[in-house]
């Protein structure tokens, strides 16, 4: 996928900077980066056919447009992990950017993770409701399902795995104050929403508490399985 459909980078957002130079990493600089190590990885470990087991587990065709979805979904978690970093509070209290932009909304918590994961469910839960026709209902299911738990990856990726259900419940506290102040101002250098621009939160949220005992049991037992594989 593009991430300029999302984060247009027109400032100069960064990712990391050393504690003993100060040198800064641009945002984009780390991803590229983070995707070159994940590429090698998938080759390493010869992670195509373990994708290859799951999507036929969630009785998926590679080549098909879900088969194609979940593939750009799982590859990008890695293009999404940092993206909650590009906010203002961030650059300025953790990589001190002397071109921080001013906002009303943004400019008090530098926490990143939890941001990250909200863009990324933003995206893809627009990319699978625009792509309905080309799904059956359960494929659909699952691939919702999918993007829910990979979110919970992103928002996880500095810190210990809780429960799907008590990241649920925590996305339906955290995130609709995120989309009321994103709907009104967009962090610079991104866009509008997509999917939780007209999606209520709670309503999503809850959606999936109902959900989480069978499909995502069912998407956890066949990756489980995958590892014996």
């Amino acid at each position: 996928m593009n991430l300029s459909v999302i984060f247009h980078g027109d400032w100069e957002v960064y990712a990391h900077r050393d504690p003993v130079s100060g040198k800064r990493e641009l945002l984009q600089e780390h991803i590229a980066r983070c995707e070159k190590y994940r590429i090698r990885i998938s080759q390493e470990r010869k992670l195509l056919k373990i994708e290859e087991n799951f999507l036929t587990k969630l009785g998926l065709d590679k080549d098909d447009f879900a088969g194609k979805l979940v593939k750009e979904m799982i590859d990008a978690v890695i293009l999404f992990h940092d993206l909650g970093k590009g906010t203002p509070a961030f650059q300025k209290n953790k990589m001190g950017n002397p071109n921080t932009i001013p906002t009303k909304y943004w400019g008090d918590d530098s926490s990143h993770s939890f941001l990250s994961a909200f863009l990324y469910l933003d995206f893809y839960l627009y990319e699978i409701k625009n792509g309905f026709n080309k799904v059956e209902k359960e494929q659909k299911k699952a691939l919702i399902a999918l993007a829910w738990e990979l979110s919970y990856v992103i928002a996880k990726h500095h810190s210990n795995f809780e429960s799907m259900e008590a990241y649920l419940k925590n996305f339906q506290l955290k995130a609709e104050e995120l989309q009321r102040k994103w709907k009104e101002e967009p962090v610079p250098g991104f866009s509008q929403l997509r999917y939780f621009y007209e999606i209520p939160i709670a309503k999503s949220a809850e959606k999936r508490l109902g959900e989480q005992k069978t499909i995502l049991y069912t998407i956890f037992l066949s990756v489980w399985n995958i590892r014996f594989w």
